[in-house]
């Protein structure tokens, strides 16, 4: 039985391709030779604060399903889940957690959520969290 996906055909491929799978193998492969190669160096580097990271995620946005268990399983969707906060998240044990949230209340039809946001929550570049950002 199909939870998801019961409306696509039988011929739809859902998860990653063959391409997906050889670009990632190959970014994985040079970034384990470019680790072994910086090894010395990184072990000798003091550290510091400060400064910007870059990076990009391949085929971030080519998810064709809502099913957090594919998604998540991307690596943009790993990246999501590591660099951003959400609202709610769920535990080992099933609960939902709020993460952003402080308190939530919903209408008697269940069509209005009124949620309350943590105070000083901030983004990378210093702005702080309000509805209009979120929206």
């Amino acid at each position: 039985m199909k939870l998801f996906n019961s409306n696509r055909a039988a011929h739809t491929r859902t998860g990653p391709t063959r391409r997906d799978l050889l670009a990632g193998g190959t970014a994985l492969g040079f970034g384990m030779l470019g680790g072994g190669l910086l090894l010395p160096q990184m072990a000798r580097a003091e550290p510091k604060r400060g400064g910007h990271a870059v990076f990009a995620i391949g085929n971030a946005s080519t998810t064709d399903s809502f099913n957090p268990d594919v998604t998540l399983a991307t690596f943009g969707g790993v990246a999501r889940v590591t660099f951003l906060d959400s609202l709610y998240e769920i535990n080992s044990t099933g609960e939902i957690v709020p993460v952003l949230v402080t308190d939530a209340s919903v209408d008697d039809s269940a069509t209005e959520w009124r949620l309350t946001l943590k105070k000083d929550v901030t983004f990378h570049n210093g702005k702080t969290l309000t509805v209009p950002r979120m929206s």
